[in-house]
This record gives structure tokens, C-alpha cells and sequence, in this order.
């Protein structure tokens, strides 16, 4: 007797069979994976947000969302075989309701979590009573049509991956036959590492030997002594490197996420553009997720462009949903994550490099690539995490510095940034030693620089962004080719990256026609070691700038050995040649005042352009 389930255990036991939690949790998979994506397209279109994903989201999202779906309905499902008295369709609805609605409210941060939460659960316990009263039609329904979703899928899966396979040798196909110089064209590689100063290279004789293959390299080269961006942060700077455009030459397209964020106008024509309509297989590779994606506009003019690419990591958090739920320093660390979701490690992006440069199909290839390890936080990987000092156990960014923690914890950061220097330096060997091996160095242009530096307790500053003293301007500049240049040449001119586009189609024979501003930075390299003052030395001053949420207009002019700063309507004045790290004001001194004239009516033209541009009708953003 006790055997028998009894009339309403068999009532359930018909209604609800134990396949319905896994078939709508297909669908609530897809639903809200479109939900999500109409979100996140509509803010990026009209509101300026970030959308935060490639074409990959078209199937990862929904196949993401179906993995915790899933595994809530399969928990339901078995439950419902033990305990089919309790598990009713009302439950299964209430909670798969409450992963929806979960999803969808957290599409909005800015919502206290508790408060969100009691949402959701609210709006699902509605609904699973609605779907308690009509559970024989959603059951019929669900179950008849749960193909259609998985075929959705599938077919967002081939649709992107096959179709950015095709449209890629399309273009590569496609490109004008570029133009033949008695060598052949040179390729170039642009490799830029964020967030680092020459002040910690070993190449520019830091302590530490942060980069012993980079030196080795160097001595087939050209090393500029000081070379400096026009920005202390990384999406002014690096538009510059491919426009040749002070930053308050370029119209930018704003992004309200965070002040910081600006999209680049199609008003500027990109280095990637120029080169790839000379020929020039054109591919880019970024480590900083934050400002370097395609969301900024740096990937025009680049046939292929990775930036959010598909690792397990990424897939899971590719969705709202899977974002709160491995969003905890435990769960980062089980997924190797830890240093957050918005960079990628060097390693990976070298054997993308790699992987692409073998169909490009014999053509001049222009490669750029963004390397993030040196941005807070700062975990390099085993052996570089201990090279230079302890394992840095903290997971906050190095601004925090600025809250109270002493020198032990500075040192113990720098320690580890350090690390990440070197290993950044491990992986550019790697690479070259690979691309030479694979005869790919013979007519190749290499470059090394920085798009800024970092603050490390100096001028009582940490991290970036935040002033236009030298630990943030001056960075590493390094070009080697197999034959183009003296061996061991070193430029002790100030240079500015804002020449750097300039400089690239002067070296690769490719015609600027005024395309990119700035100058070649080809004369200082002939002057080097002559007594002959070089083009900018003679002439132009090395300008840099930066307006943010954070800090007042900022500007810097280093001109007739002078280093001038303006922040915040304050004047600074620095010597220059004999104070690199910018320690002693000259302002109040008579040679600092007889120097100052000069540099506020460079300030003024400065202005005055501005003003102009501003007038001006603006193009297409």
C-alpha cells in the first residue's frame, strides 16, 4: 500500500515529465541570450556603452546561458524523478524564472544587488503561478518546438566562425598587389607594451635585467634614448600611434561608460588603413580589453583583428549571467582568470601571431600587437612572479597604493611589474626567434615602444592617467631590421610617437600624401652621433596632453632642453637634459622665468586651434 503514489503523485507525474526543466531551460537559455544582446546592442548604438563581446556573442551567450540553465534544470529534473510529490511545475518555473530575471536585471549595475535579487524573485514567483494554471499548454509547446532553439544555435556557431573564415581570405584575396622595391615590401611588426616606462628597462640601464633579449635585439637596431607619447593613458596614445594626431587634433566619438572612454572618428585615417590599401596584409592583436578593442575603432583598416577571442575563461563569463557567477577572486583563480577578464596573456597572443602570419599567403604583412601583463593587477606568470621579489598576493589595481599602503607593498608591486616586463621580454624573443626561423625576419621592420608609462609612489602619484610628469611620458622606442639600420644605434634627440605613423611609410617606401601627420623620425636616426642637430631638435616642440574625468586639462611641451607642465592650472618647469624624473620646479628661478613666455605662447596656439577645430563642422563619427 505504501508502494502506491497515490492520484496526485500520478497527476504530477503526467504533467510534468522529467524532460520539461531541460527543454525549457533550452529555450529561457536562448531567450534571454536575446534579450541580453538587444541590451547591449542598443546601448552601444545609441547610449554609448561598451558592448563588451565580438561576433562570438552571437553563439556564445546563448550556448553560455544553457550551461547555467542547464544545470539548474538538471538538478530540477533529477529531483523531480526522487521526489516527484514536491517538485512541481510551479518550482521549476519559479526557478529557472528566477535565472531570467536574474540575467536581466543584472544588465543594470547600477541596481543595489539585494534589491535586484528580491526583484527577481519577485517577478519569477509571479510567474511561475501564471505557468501553474497553464502548464499543459507551455509543456506541449516547449517540448514541440525545443528544436528550434538548439537549431538557432547551431547555427549562430557555424554562421560566425565560417563566416569570418571566408570573409577573411576574401579580403586578404582581395587586396591591390602591393608595390615591388628591389628587396620586395617590407613587412612590419608594431609591438607595444602597455603601461611601461623606459625607467624600468635594463636596456635603458635600470638595475634590475628586466630585458636582456630586447638588448640583444636592440644592438641590430636603432634605441631612441627619449622617446615620448603624447598622452599618459592608453586610448589617446595609441590613437596617435595610428593616426599621427595629437589628441586634440582627433574628433572622438564618446562612450559613457566611464569619462575615459571615446571611440575614434572615422575623420582620421588609421596606419592600418594607409597600408592596407597599399597592399599590406594587415592584422591586429590586443591584450587590453579596455581600450583597445574593436568598440574604440582601432580595428579599421586591419583584415583581421583579435581582441575578444574564445577561451573556456571567456566563455563562461560571456554572458550577464555567467559574469556574476564567476565573478569572485576564488572562482577567477579556479578558471586561471585571476587577473580579470579584460586582457589577454602574452603567451596566447603570440601564438595568435603566429597562427595568422602563416595565411597571409606570401604578402607584406603589418601586424600590431598590444601587450597588457605590465597593467595592474599585476600577476605575471611563474618563473617572472618571483624573479625580482615575492609573489605579489594582492589582486588590486597599483592605484590603490594611493590609499594608505606603505613602501614594503610598493616595492613588493613593482617587484611584480618588474616580472611582467621581463616576461613580456621572454615572449618577444619567443616570437622572433620564430618568425626568424620561419624566414619571416629577413625584410621585416620591427618597433617596440610603450603607449605610457606608470607612477610608482613618484610625485606622490600611482598608476597612469593622472599627470604628464616623465615616469608617464617617457617610454621605450626600438626598431631593428635585418639590414636597414647601423648596428647599435642610439638617438638621444627627444622624439615623439606622434611622428611613429610617419615614420613607418618613410621606411617601408609606402606614400604618405599627408595621410599621417607628424615627421620621419628617419633624420634623427642619420644625425645620430653627428654633430648636426636633428629636424625636431631644431625645431618643433614634443607635445602632450590629456583631459579626463579625474584630472583638469593637462599639458606638457619639452622644447630647448625644458620640460613644461601645466595641471590644473599650475605652472611646473624642469630641466630636461639634467632631471629626468622631473624633481626640481625651476619656475621661481630667473632662468625659469626668462623660459616661460615661450612656452605660454606655445600653450595659446594650442588653444587657439582648438578653438577652430571646435568651430568646425564635424564629419561622420
Amino acid at each position: 500500500m505504501h508502494d502506491n503514489p497515490g492520484p496526485a503523485a500520478t497527476h504530477v507525474q503526467k504533467t510534468m515529465p522529467a524532460t520539461f526543466p531541460l527543454a525549457l531551460a533550452v529555450w529561457l537559455a536562448v531567450v534571454a541570450a536575446v534579450l541580453e544582446l538587444v541590451f547591449r546592442a542598443a546601448g552601444y548604438l545609441w547610449f554609448g556603452r561598451m558592448f563588451r563581446a565580438g561576433l562570438d556573442a552571437l553563439w556564445m551567450i546563448p550556448i553560455s546561458n544553457l550551461i547555467w540553465f542547464g544545470s539548474a534544470a538538471a538538478v530540477l529534473s533529477l529531483a523531480s524523478r526522487r521526489w516527484p510529490q514536491r517538485v512541481s511545475p510551479q518550482i521549476v518555473v519559479t526557478v529557472l524564472g528566477f535565472v531570467l530575471f536574474a540575467g536581466l536585471v543584472w544588465l543594470f549595475p547600477n541596481l543595489h544587488k539585494k534589491a535586484s535579487t528580491i526583484l527577481a524573485l519577485g517577478a519569477a514567483v509571479q510567474a511561475g503561478r501564471m505557468a501553474a494554471s497553464r502548464f499543459g499548454a507551455i509543456d506541449r509547446r516547449v517540448r514541440q518546438t525545443v528544436a528550434w532553439p538548439i537549431v538557432a544555435m547551431a547555427l549562430a556557431l557555424v554562421g560566425v566562425i565560417g563566416g569570418r573564415w571566408g570573409w577573411e581570405r576574401w579580403r586578404i584575396a582581395s587586396l591591390p598587389q602591393p608595390s615591388q622595391a628591389s628587396s620586395g615590401p617590407t613587412s612590419i611588426v608594431l609591438l607595444v607594451l602597455d603601461t611601461v616606462r623606459s625607467f624600468n628597462f635594463s636596456l635603458y640601464g635600470y638595475e634590475k635585467p628586466t630585458t636582456p633579449n630586447l638588448e640583444r635585439w636592440a644592438e641590430r637596431g636603432v634605441r631612441f634614448d627619449r622617446a615620448f607619447v603624447t598622452a599618459p593613458w592608453t586610448f589617446p596614445s595609441h590613437a596617435t600611434m595610428f593616426t599621427g594626431r595629437y589628441p586634440n587634433e582627433m574628433r572622438m566619438a564618446s562612450l559613457r561608460d566611464v569619462g575615459w572612454k571615446h571611440r575614434l572618428s572615422k575623420e582620421s585615417p588609421t596606419l592600418a588603413e594607409v597600408l592596407s590599401s597599399n597592399g599590406y596584409a594587415t592584422g591586429g592583436f590586443v591584450g587590453n580589453l579596455a581600450f583597445t578593442s574593436w568598440e574604440y575603432g582601432f580595428n579599421r583598416g586591419f583584415v583581421h583583428y583579435e581582441d575578444y577571442t574564445v577561451t573556456p575563461r571567456t566563455f563562461l563569463a560571456s554572458s550577464v549571467i555567467g559574469r556574476r557567477l564567476t565573478d569572485s577572486e576564488r572562482v577567477k583563480r579556479l578558471i586561471g582568470a585571476r587577473s580579470g577578464f579584460s586582457r589577454r596573456p602574452t603567451a596566447d597572443i603570440t601564438k595568435s601571431v603566429l597562427s595568422w602570419l602563416e595565411k597571409v599567403d606570401g604578402r607584406p604583412f603589418f601586424v600590431f600587437v598590444n601587450l597588457f601583463d605590465a597593467h595592474g593587477p599585476l600577476f605575471p606568470p611563474a618563473p617572472f612572479d618571483t624573479l625580482f621579489g615575492p609573489r605579489n598576493p594582492r589582486t588590486r589595481i597599483s592605484s590603490d597604493l594611493e590609499f594608505g599602503e606603505g613602501a614594503a607593498t610598493t616595492r613588493e608591486r613593482m617587484s611584480s611589474y618588474d616580472g611582467a616586463i621581463a616576461y613580456m621580454d621572454q615572449q618577444i624573443d619567443l616570437l622572433m626567434k620564430e618568425m626568424q626561423r620561419r624566414g619571416l625576419l629577413e625584410n621585416t621592420l620591427v618597433i617596440v615602444t610603450s603607449d605610457h608609462g606608470e607612477h610608482w609612489g613618484d610625485h606622490n602619484r600611482f598608476s597612469h592617467g593622472n599627470s604628464l610628469y616623465r615616469q608617464l611620458l617617457q617610454v621605450p622606442l626600438v626598431f631593428w631590421h635585418s639590414s636597414r639600420f647601423p648596428t647599435a644605434t642610439v638617438v638621444t634627440d627627444p622624439v615623439s610617437l606622434r611622428d611613429l605613423p610617419a615614420t613607418i611609410l618613410d621606411m617601408v617606401g609606402v606614400q604618405n600624401r599627408g595621410r599621417m601627420l607628424g615627421v620621419s623620425l628617419a633624420g634623427h636616426i642619420k644625425a645620430a652621433g653627428s654633430a648636426q642637430p636633428s629636424e625636431r631638435q631644431a625645431g618643433s616642440p614634443i607635445l602632450a596632453m590629456s583631459e579626463n574625468v579625474d584630472v583638469a586639462k593637462l599639458v606638457s611641451i619639452i622644447a630647448d632642453g625644458k620640460h613644461y607642465v601645466i595641471h590644473a592650472g599650475k605652472e611646473e618647469l624642469y630641466d630636461a637634459d639634467s632631471d629626468p624624473l622631473d624633481t626640481l620646479n625651476l619656475v621661481e628661478t630667473p632662468a625659469g622665468q626668462a623660459a616661460l613666455p615661450a612656452f605660454r605662447a606655445t600653450v595659446d596656439s594650442i588653444k587657439r586651434a582648438d578653438s577652430t577645430r571646435r568651430r568646425a563642422p564635424a564629419t561622420s563619427q
